[in-house]
């Protein structure tokens, strides 16, 4: 069963700090904690979609190009979201540049 909202958990508490990541160590527990169940949130709707992909593969056969595209394009945003969109935009991961 697919969600038709987006889940939000409650925020973390303002007082961290990116710029100083060592000045507040419970907060940024805290934020870490919820980025993690941010991700585990997107990784798990990822599986979803590419479960009723994998579905539509099969059911459609030769048609799937067409049949399937909405799912298709779904899945590769949910994977973008995730962090693993690279695989898929066909652009590897920019490679650090020396100026010297």
């Amino acid at each position: 069963m697919a969600r038709d909202y987006e889940v939000k958990f409650a925020s973390p508490t303002n007082e961290y700090d990116p710029e100083k990541p060592n000045s507040n160590l419970a907060a940024r527990g805290e934020y870490l904690e919820h980025l993690g169940r941010e991700q585990y949130v997107n990784i798990g709707h990822a599986k979803n979609i590419q479960e009723k992909l994998k579905q539509c593969w099969l059911r459609e056969g030769v048609n799937h190009f067409d049949n399937c595209r909405d799912l298709a394009h779904a899945y590769k945003a949910a994977t973008e979201k995730v962090g693993l969109g690279w695989k898929f935009t066909g652009k590897a991961p920019a490679a650090p540049v020396d100026d010297e």
